[in-house]
């Protein structure tokens, strides 16, 4: 009799690194093959691991950096020194695997908006990720008429992808959107004022005025869409100060103006 059984595809594949970019000693970036039928959307994650000697595999969920039409699959890590996972990623070279599980999951869509001119794309440390790989998607710049990427960290150091950020901002053609770059330290006082980098955690900088000001461009109601991505304690309160200036939390049933996603 002919075999009718139906061999689903596996859920977990073996993908090669085929780039890594050390930031510096605690920030990298790796790539690995990216099949075709792996499909995401920008925004979303991705689980990634690594099986050790015993047979135990250790997994981990990382925004995808890289945009759907992208041959590679990109991520960008925090190196934990001794950690279970990051440390060992760390010391991978391009050819070495790392297991992927499929499908992509994730909610933090440019989809769930269902209107909206100005994105606020507002981040901390690698919760910068998922906002490349919207940058990175051509639709993206169509839909809105403003972007903007607010992001923190602690020291100037640890400012990724800057380069690309700003060539993209440059080669941005007519009918697609403004962007805007804001950039702040925490810790690192060093920066000059013509640097145009900004120094205090982005909740104050919120409240105090100075982000909509280093935008140029102020927060509104049928205008302003928000995106928080990071510090679990940046969102919250971020998410907090939008709330009572009268911005909702977008639901399913229920259209609104934030949209959160903790990054640790």
């Amino acid at each position: 009799m002919p075999d009718d059984t139906v061999n689903d595809p596996p859920k977990v594949v073996a993908a090669p690194i085929v780039y890594r970019h050390e930031w510096n000693r605690h920030l990298l970036s790796i790539r690995i093959a990216r099949d075709p039928s792996y499909q995401f959307a920008p925004g979303q994650f991705a689980r990634i691991g690594l099986a050790d000697g015993n047979g135990e595999t250790t997994w981990r969920a990382y925004s995808i950096v890289s945009a759907p039409h992208e041959p590679f699959l990109e991520f960008f890590l925090v190196i934990l020194p001794g950690g279970k996972f990051s440390a060992r990623v760390a010391k991978l070279a391009v050819g070495e695997k790392i297991l992927l599980e499929k499908p992509a999951q994730g909610f933090l869509t440019l989809d769930r908006f269902r209107d909206g001119a100005d994105l606020w794309l507002i981040g901390t440390g690698t919760g910068l990720a998922p906002y490349i790989s919207m940058l990175r998607e051509p639709t993206t710049w169509k839909r809105f008429q403003n972007i903007v990427i607010a992001l923190s960290v602690r020291e100037a150091r640890d400012l990724a992808y800057v380069d690309e950020i700003e060539t993209l901002a440059a080669s941005r053609t007519a009918g697609e959107a403004k962007l805007h770059f804001v950039k702040s330290l925490t810790r690192d006082q060093a920066a000059t004022p013509a640097s145009n980098i900004l120094h205090g955690r982005l909740t104050t900088l919120t409240e105090s005025g100075e982000l909509e000001a280093n935008a140029e461009l102020a927060f509104d109601l049928d205008r302003s869409r928000f995106m928080l991505c990071g510090n679990p304690e940046m969102v919250e309160a971020m998410r907090a100060i939008l709330k009572a200036r009268g911005f909702a939390m977008n639901r399913r049933l229920t259209p609104g103006h934030i949209i959160v996603e903790n990054y640790w």
